[in-house]
């Protein structure tokens, strides 16, 4: 959002206070980007994880099976404060919001290739998958006015 604001708009006032009036509503009325980033607090670690593995088994040269099991696994947290003076802290003494989630998603991919020959000219193909998808989420939140 700092980069909205023209050369001609300045962040701070004249008493270096906060400037919170820009033209045209440019930003809403309650926010100025610098101070954004030098009095509030906001933070949003996160931590992906894939992992896979698979496995095959050769019954006969021309039958074989192949399973996949991979995840996906997603954690992340969100810790934001504006004081009263702009954000969704304005005009009730601050505003706190903290949450986290956790998405975990598994599959298993499950495949049974028939491919066979016959006197060098005749080729049958045959396939049978199956996959199984197991998804879970989790999200907690929590949000403080003052």
């Amino acid at each position: 959002a700092a980069l909205l604001l023209p050369a001609v708009v300045p962040a701070y006032l004249e008493d270096g206070s906060y400037n919170f009036r820009f033209p045209n509503n440019l930003l809403n009325g309650n926010h100025n980007p610098i101070a954004s980033a030098y009095d509030n607090i906001r933070e949003r670690p996160q931590f992906t994880l894939f992992t896979s593995a698979w496995a095959r088994v050769n019954f006969k040269p021309w039958l074989n099976f192949t399973s996949d099991l991979m995840q996906y696994y997603v954690t992340g947290r969100r810790i934001e404060y504006f004081d009263k003076d702009f954000g969704s802290g304005f005009g009730t003494n601050g505003a706190l919001t903290n949450y986290s989630s956790r998405r975990i998603k598994i599959t298993n991919r499950n495949t049974l290739n028939f491919n066979y020959t016959i006197n060098n000219k005749h080729r049958f193909n045959a396939l049978a998958a199956f996959e199984l998808v197991d998804f879970n989420q989790e999200w907690n939140s929590m949000d403080v006015v003052n």
